[in-house]
């Protein structure tokens, strides 16, 4: 009986190892969204997040897959990862930012500087009127001319 045992595990094995038989995967999204696929037990794993990429429309480098909770790696299979018919993988999109949000934080913080250097300006003023003050001397503001500049 302990040799059946042992005959029963190592043909197991054996199918397991030899046959490069397909699997059933469901993909699932962080929304709850379900896609399925059927993969060789051999065929690298970032074949399937192209796959599946390409299915929902999303950029494959924004697409990261999770298998018992920890990443999956490029050169990982269904083998490597000893995963068995009907497991299911996590995906989790990174979300992009547009490049209008990104314009938009520039231009926040360009009006900020602008504002920073007027009241260093303002306040510069001031202490120059205080110093001027102080050393009873007349302080004269001349407009500039833009050619001052050139």
């Amino acid at each position: 009986m302990a040799e059946e045992l042992q005959q029963g595990s190592q043909g197991q094995e054996g199918f397991k190892l030899e046959d490069n038989a397909p699997i059933n995967v469901k993909v699932v999204s962080s929304t709850g969204d379900e896609v399925f696929f059927k993969i060789k037990s051999n065929t690298k794993l970032s074949k399937l997040q192209g796959a599946y990429a390409t299915k929902v429309g999303k950029d494959v480098g924004s697409i990261r897959f999770l298998y018992d909770g920890s990443r999956i790696n490029d050169d990982d299979t269904p083998a490597s990862l000893e995963m068995e018919d009907n497991d299911t993988i996590d995906v989790m999109v990174e979300r992009a930012h547009s490049s209008s949000f990104f314009v938009a934080f520039l231009i926040f913080d360009l009006i900020i500087l602008f504002l920073d250097m007027q009241r260093l300006a303002v306040h510069l003023l001031h202490i120059c009127t205080v110093v001027a003050h102080n050393c009873n001397t007349t302080v004269y503001l001349l407009p500039c001319q833009s050619d001052d500049y050139s």
